[in-house]
């Protein structure tokens, strides 16, 4: 199977929310002729010993299985965030980011924009919490008891509290301008995670968005054993011309006819033949819903997919004409993760 990297699209990060930082931790002064009160910031006083982001990568990769810490490892990581999901484009996780490299952190709820600032310190205690991947993209969450993922998200409000902290705001992380040698074997676990610009991408005229008959499904429906539920609109553009698909896109789309070829995924039991969209939509069989897609680019030998969530704000925003028809080269900024 092919590899590749994804870059998760920022297009709103000059937009992030400017408002005064409320700290996690306040301490109240005596009051005088008025109320006071002084901001004091977590800092490197756990009590415990700090792990680089890459040293906590180099744990998973040695054993590709994940690890979940205990008390005993007295451990913990630290980052600034280099990740806002005021766009809608990060679905409840943030992205911190030290000297060595990025990670993502699950922590399962929305709006974190509001609560975890760009460029803020975030300290992340190991204990109880496990580090897994998700098809390859390194990740900091919860042990996933039902073992269909490697990490959950935190979710719970007062584990949350106990394992992540907020510290002091300090000037945002620069994005690192990459290079194709970056993106080497040797090289892409210190880069993946982190925040970057790739210069001068070319448009690939290919998409990847993967649909289902119909999107409310359970996901316990949505593994191999029921692959006929899924279509897979790849190696073309399939006549998206949009980042990213709402739920009216996506009808849209549907029903102007640009997908009538593709297929389903397999062949489900008692099929004499793989039906097409044509005739799935003929059959009322297609559910309209919201879609993420990914836009691919190339950067030297590699393709780079800008994927964008179908939840959005600007999920459904025009790409350009002369980038689509690939006169015209583009830089991009944002998370880059790797995605086997």
């Amino acid at each position: 199977m092919r590899k590749f990297f994804i870059l998760i699209a920022l297009a709103a990060v000059a937009a992030v929310s400017c408002d005064e930082f409320e700290p996690a931790f306040t301490k109240y002064d005596s009051y005088k002729s008025e109320k006071l009160y002084k901001e004091t910031y977590f800092s490197d006083t756990l009590g415990l010993d700090r792990i680089t982001i890459s040293d906590l990568k180099a744990r998973y990769e040695a054993k590709n299985t994940p690890i979940k810490f205990q008390a005993s490892d007295n451990l913990y990581v630290k980052g600034q965030v280099v990740s806002s999901d005021s766009t809608g484009n990060f679905y409840k996780s943030i992205f911190i980011q030290d000297e060595t490299s990025g990670i993502e952190v699950k922590l399962g709820k929305y709006n974190l924009y509001n609560e975890y600032k760009m460029g803020q310190w975030v300290y992340v205690k190991m204990e109880d919490l496990s580090v897994g991947a998700y098809y390859g993209s390194i990740q900091i969450g919860f042990e996933d008891e039902s073992g269909s993922y490697e990490t959950s998200y935190m979710e719970v409000q007062r584990f949350i509290d106990n394992h992540v902290f907020r510290g002091d705001r300090a000037a945002r992380v620069q994005p690192k301008v990459l290079t194709t040698a970056d993106l080497k074997d040797g090289a892409k676990a210190r880069c993946c995670g982190t925040y970057v610009t790739l210069e001068n991408l070319v448009y690939a005229k290919e998409i990847f968005c993967l649909v289902y008959k119909n999107p409310n499904l359970p996901s316990e429906l949505r593994d191999k054993n029921h692959a006929w539920e899924r279509i897979f609109l790849s190696d073309q553009t399939w006549g998206v011309t949009t980042w990213a698909m709402s739920e009216n896109k996506f009808e849209e789309y549907l029903n102007s006819g640009v997908w009538d070829t593709a297929t389903q995924a397999a062949i489900e039991s008692g099929e004499t033949h793989k039906k097409t969209v044509a005739e799935m939509r003929a059959n009322g069989e297609i559910i309209p819903g919201a879609y993420t897609v990914s836009q691919y680019f190339k950067f030297g030998s590699y393709n780079i997919g800008v994927r964008t969530s179908g939840y959005a704000k600007f999920n459904d925003l025009e790409i350009d004409a002369d980038i689509l028809d690939a006169s015209r080269n583009v830089t991009m900024t944002g998370i880059i993760t790797y995605y086997r």
